[in-house]
């Protein structure tokens, strides 16, 4: 794997706010986060996925600054996503959320070495 400097510029316009795409397969924590990230006026979730490929294939349909995904997902997990939404948007910010569990810290470094910005332990 090749590693990435992080994305952690956000647009300089601080009137617009910021464009995010919540990605995850469990409705509870994907809710979670959208619920939490929507209480903040200068955020606004644009769209949000059940998965990586789906993620993938909104953020071609959707102008977005962030993408705050679970890293786990078996489908098509955030480790392996990262490099897609890279050579999609060069600019995105990429946040990983993820349960601590020994598997998931690992994935957790693997994903900010890939060239993500962040990662936030959830509650299992």
């Amino acid at each position: 794997m090749t590693e990435q400097p992080p994305k952690t510029a956000l647009p300089d316009n601080s009137s617009d706010p910021i464009r995010v795409m919540v990605v995850g397969e469990s409705a509870n924590v994907s809710g979670l986060v959208y619920d939490i990230l929507e209480s903040d006026r200068s955020i606004n979730v644009v769209t949000r996925a059940p998965n990586g490929t789906a993620a993938f294939i909104r953020l071609k349909r959707s102008v977005v600054d962030v993408v705050v995904f679970d890293i786990g997902m078996p489908k098509t997990d955030g480790i392996k996503t990262l490099p897609k939404f890279f050579e999609a948007e060069d600019d995105i910010m990429i946040v990983m959320i993820s349960t601590l569990t020994f598997s998931n810290v690992k994935l957790s470094m693997e994903g900010l070495l890939a060239g993500a910005a962040d990662y936030l332990a959830i509650p299992m």
